[in-house]
């Protein structure tokens, strides 16, 4: 599994990302706001790695379609997220429809990754369903943190996986998951291994950024403090205090551990 650490605006364009790390992952919002930010993803794929621009959706923020279509045209990535909403999977299709005409209109010539929603199984794999219908051939599973529960959102989204693995719907299709668990247990499950192309996350910079970094391997048990401890979930992108010049080898860490060392 390729890992996408997230690190704050600053930290990205002071060059502390892992030179490992080939699969990147941003938010709309952010690239239309910071131009050296912007830039920093831009000449990512120009070097032909993979950037994944997302929605602020986890960080508890809509962005407009004009927005999203603004910011695909800006920094051109490999894959856009279409818009989704956590709570509702009929409002994520609605969404995610307007979002593909607009795109067909301007010609975005890059993939799409849909983002399912759903109150159970059969809501959850017919969601996907109508989004691989609309195009999307990435499919983003997210932690279900509505649950307030890390072991049991962890185990939903394996079941979520291996429902969507075996339906022929999306034979070809590439998976990633948006965020890992707490303990980390996504670098030791063979299945996710075998079928996850890639996941993002924050908490390693994190950890590292509060001075609390765990290493591999995983189980993990160091509490994370969330990033309200920076204050809050776009906060954190702000951050422009001290950043240790240990960053980047401690995030190639689990760079290398994500991709090769967890079987």
């Amino acid at each position: 599994m390729k890992l996408a650490h997230i690190l704050p605006i600053q930290a990205t364009i002071d060059g502390f990302t892992p030179t490992e790390q080939n699969v990147h992952l941003t938010l709309a919002n952010l690239v239309l706001k910071h131009d050296s930010y912007a830039r920093w993803f831009e000449d990512k794929v120009n070097d032909g790695e993979t950037v994944i621009l997302d929605c602020p959706v986890h960080e508890y923020e809509q962005i407009d379609a004009a927005d999203w279509i603004n910011a695909v045209r800006l920094i051109r990535p490999t894959v856009a997220v279409l818009p989704d909403v956590i709570e509702s999977a009929a409002r994520t299709i609605q969404r995610a429809d307007y979002a593909m005409r607009q795109a067909k209109d301007v010609g975005l010539d890059c993939a799409f990754m849909g983002v399912p929603h759903g109150n159970d199984d059969i809501e959850y794999v017919g969601n996907a369903i109508r989004l691989r219908n609309l195009g999307a051939t990435w499919f983003g599973i997210s932690l279900e943190r509505r649950l307030l529960n890390d072991k049991l959102a962890y185990l939903v989204r394996e079941k979520r996986l291996r429902l969507l693995v075996q339906n022929p719907h999306f034979e070809g299709c590439r998976f990633h998951f948006l965020g890992i668990s707490e303990r980390a247990m996504e670098f030791v499950n063979p299945f996710i291994q075998k079928h996850v192309y890639s996941a993002d996350a924050s908490k390693f910079a994190l950890w590292n950024l509060v001075g609390n970094e765990p290493y591999p391997p995983a189980p993990l048990s160091t509490p994370y403090p969330g990033r309200a401890i920076l204050g809050g979930s776009m906060e954190y992108f702000d951050y422009e205090g001290y950043v240790s010049e240990e960053m980047t080898m401690y995030l190639s860490t689990w760079t290398k551990y994500a991709e090769e060392g967890a079987l």
